[in-house]
């Protein structure tokens, strides 16, 4: 009978312990989904793609993705153009934010992932593609196959 006590009396402060205290500032969390997510196979004789999708954040943060990663690609980095004169370059980038309320169209001529030494088979469906954020948990993806 004790031991069920002592049991009850530590499950009901750890339910104490999760209310919020009265007068702090709580924080939602980013809530992040990815949709429509693909990817470019590489063009024949060549072994990088290109990675697109829309991350949406409806939590109540910002997060920013940091990286990405797949067992198909030995390295997979951020990119996004950027115009220099009358000429566009693709350069790397640490990171994008997501707002919240907000979402991040990934695209061509706008952020994208670079997959390099890819290894996509032609009958490939899927690939999968593990985001990383600053904050919240990964995402792992299923990305569509398409061609160029």
């Amino acid at each position: 009978m004790r031991a069920r006590s002592a049991i009850g009396l530590f499950l009901a402060g750890l339910a104490a312990a999760s209310l919020p205290l009265s007068g702090c500032a709580q924080k939602s969390p980013a809530d992040l989904s990815v949709s429509n997510a693909k990817i470019y196979a590489p063009l024949p004789g060549r072994d990088v793609a290109m990675g697109v999708f829309t991350i949406s954040n409806s939590g109540g943060t910002s997060d920013t993705l940091v990286k990405a990663s797949s067992p198909n690609s030995a390295l997979i980095e951020i990119h996004t153009h950027i115009k220099e004169g009358k000429i566009m370059k693709m350069r790397r980038v640490d990171g994008v934010e997501i707002k919240p309320g907000a979402s991040v169209e990934f695209k061509s001529g706008s952020y994208h992932l670079m997959m390099f030494v890819a290894k996509i088979a032609d009958d490939t469906a899927q690939v999968p593609v593990t985001l990383s954020f600053k904050t919240s948990p990964d995402l792992k993806i299923l990305a569509d196959i398409t061609a160029r």
